[in-house]
């Protein structure tokens, strides 16, 4: 078992350090995120686990909060590296389609995903879910690669012989979307990423 925690987590590190050689700094990444996320608070959802490097960014600065995944390996990856870390103590991990959520209604403070709505493809249905589970005055954090971003990370994969398939994400529409239902949007950015923050408005 400890051997196996260790393979994930030396190829969690590998993957950092790999990525930041070839110009993606994933720690200057999760530092954007929530420098404009935070503060956040209540009962917190993150939605797209992947291999953990948001997971385990918030589990050090000892957030306790949900994670889910479409992918029981993704689960396993990121569970290894949290477990590695002493954190998994921190997260729940749960295997779950973003679209159809295993939650009740009116059950998260705060709802946040980085860099998985661009696999999702149409990510309305997953929007529509976020808005289903969130608690009246809650708050969604999303945040993405912009078109720099995701040609960054296209040419990172071509360079190891992979391809990165993906659904470009129409952020003004989903902050259109939002606006309708009653939210009040902030978007940032910067070179490689947009980040949209839907504040439910209070009721007056």
């Amino acid at each position: 078992m400890e051997t196996q925690l260790l393979s994930y987590y030396n190829q969690y590190i590998q993957k950092i350090e790999r990525d930041k050689k070839n110009g993606y700094d994933r720690e200057l990444s999760r530092q954007f995120f929530l420098s404009k996320a935070e503060p956040i608070s209540g009962n917190i959802l993150e939605i797209g686990t992947g291999k953990g490097y948001l997971t385990t960014a918030l589990a050090q600065k000892g957030y306790h909060f949900t994670s889910i995944d479409i992918s029981p390996q993704e689960r396993e990856f990121a569970f290894s590296v949290l477990s590695h870390l002493g954190l998994a103590g921190n997260v729940k991990l749960v295997v779950s389609d973003a679209r159809n959520m295993p939650f009740v209604e009116n059950n998260f403070d705060t709802i946040i995903s980085c860099n998985t709505l661009h696999h999702i493809g149409d990510v309305m249905p997953a929007i529509n879910e976020m808005l289903r589970i969130l608690k009246p005055q809650g708050k969604i954090v999303l945040g993405d690669f912009s078109r720099c971003g995701m040609d960054m990370i296209g040419k990172m994969h071509s360079s190891n012989g992979s391809s990165h398939d993906y659904e470009a994400v129409d952020f003004n529409k989903i902050g259109k979307y939002l606006e309708n239902k009653g939210f009040k949007v902030k978007k940032h950015g910067n070179k490689l990423h947009n980040i949209l923050i839907g504040y439910e408005k209070n009721d007056e």
